[in-house]
């Protein structure tokens, strides 16, 4: 499947029975953070970095950097993130909303393979890590929110520090998982 599904991170999320809200805040540091506040009846909040730090927890200057490197995107339903033919080029945390993974026969009929909503992380797995033209579309079914980085973002984290390589090991594993349940 081309659906990245984190099952851990989305129980984790989930087990608030709470509204998404994004907003940018500002550290004790002034340096601007993206968060993603998680606001619940008893007004616990998740944020974006509890998210990653849910993956694999990372050291604060390493989550510093990768926090950097995510920007928060709002689009309306029926936008496109990727198309066929096209290298994906992002993995994207949906905070809110959904998408249908989907390709076209030669008749022009669309069948879905996959659906992912709240709180998941969106990509086309082969044609993120391999950077080859994607076989299927990626559309947003409603409004949705996500945070977004780019594979060469990716990239070069993976090559500056250590702890985000093991970070991105363990999110593949994860996927792995997803895949096989």
């Amino acid at each position: 499947m081309a659906g990245v599904v984190l099952k851990s991170t989305a129980v984790i999320l989930m087990n608030f029975s709470a509204k998404l809200n994004i907003c940018a805040l500002k550290s004790a540091t002034s340096q601007s953070r993206k968060t993603l506040c998680v606001i619940s009846t008893n007004e616990m909040k998740i944020t974006l970095e509890d998210i990653i730090q849910s993956i694999y927890l990372l050291p604060e200057q390493v989550l510093e950097d990768v926090l950097g490197h995510f920007q928060h995107l709002e689009y309306p339903k029926n936008y496109f993130l990727l198309k066929p033919g096209k290298p994906c080029k992002h993995l994207w945390f949906m905070t809110q909303g959904a998408v249908r993974y989907f390709y076209t026969n030669d008749q022009g009929k669309e069948t879905n393979t996959w659906f992912s909503l709240d709180a998941q992380i969106i990509t086309d797995t082969t044609s993120f890590v391999k950077q080859e033209p994607a076989q299927e579309s990626i559309q947003l079914i409603e409004d949705s929110e996500m945070f977004s980085i780019e594979y060469v973002g990716i990239q070069a984290l993976l090559q500056k520090h250590h702890s985000f390589a093991l970070w991105y090991i363990k999110l593949v594993e994860l996927h792995y998982i997803s895949q096989i349940e």
